[in-house]
C-alpha cells in the first residue's frame, strides 16, 4: 500500500518528494515537497492532495493520513530554523 500511496502521488504531482511513515491499523501519513505548491495556501493543496488519492486508490484512500505539504523553499527554511 505504501508504494501504491507513493505512486499516486507523484502521478499526479511529477517530481514530488513522498515520504511515509506507518500509522496503526495499516495506515500511513507523511509529508510531500513540490515546487508547485507555491501558489496554493495549506487548504488547497490538502484538496489536491486528497483528491489525488481518491481518483487514483478509490475507496483505499481511507488508509492514508495527514500528508503535510511543503515547497522546496518552505522545507528549507524550516530545516535552517
Amino acid at each position: 500500500m505504501e508504494q501504491q500511496i507513493i505512486d499516486a502521488l507523484q502521478q499526479v504531482f511529477a517530481g514530488a518528494e513522498v515520504d511515509l511513515y506507518p500509522l496503526p491499523g495499516g495506515r500511513f501519513s507523511g509529508t510531500i515537497v513540490w515546487a508547485g505548491f507555491a501558489e496554493e495556501d495549506a487548504v488547497e493543496r490538502q484538496q489536491r492532495i486528497r483528491a489525488a488519492l481518491v481518483a487514483t486508490l478509490n475507496g483505499a484512500a481511507t488508509n492514508v493520513g495527514v500528508i503535510l505539504s511543503y515547497t522546496p523553499h518552505e522545507l528549507e527554511a524550516m530545516r535552517a530554523a
